[in-house]
């Protein structure tokens, strides 16, 4: 019995080792995959932040060149209105 015994608790032992080694391959598993999802969220709401970024300034570019071409337009008009006031005034001393 006493040989039985030893091994009956040498298999114990083994079979805790492994359950304990199981329980922490399980443990590693799990927070290496809360990591890769954290990971995965972080880099979500970066994408998301340069998307809305981006999105701002399209926005902010296309505002700047309707100002541009309101302005050029308004050059140009006000060229045209002194070239005209030019040419009537020196027209008029003829």
């Amino acid at each position: 019995m006493t040989k039985e015994s030893a091994k009956i608790k040498r298999l114990e032992a083994l079979l805790a080792k492994k359950n304990e080694k199981e329980k922490a391959a399980s443990a590693k598993i799990k927070k290496l995959e809360a990591s890769i999802m954290a990971k995965d969220k972080s880099s979500k709401k970066w994408k998301d932040k340069y998307k809305e970024l981006k999105k701002e300034s399209k926005a902010k570019d296309t505002e700047l060149k309707k100002k541009r071409r309101l302005s050029l337009n308004t050059t140009e008009e006000l060229f045209d209105l002194l070239s005209r006031q030019l040419k009537d005034t020196h027209s008029g001393r003829k």
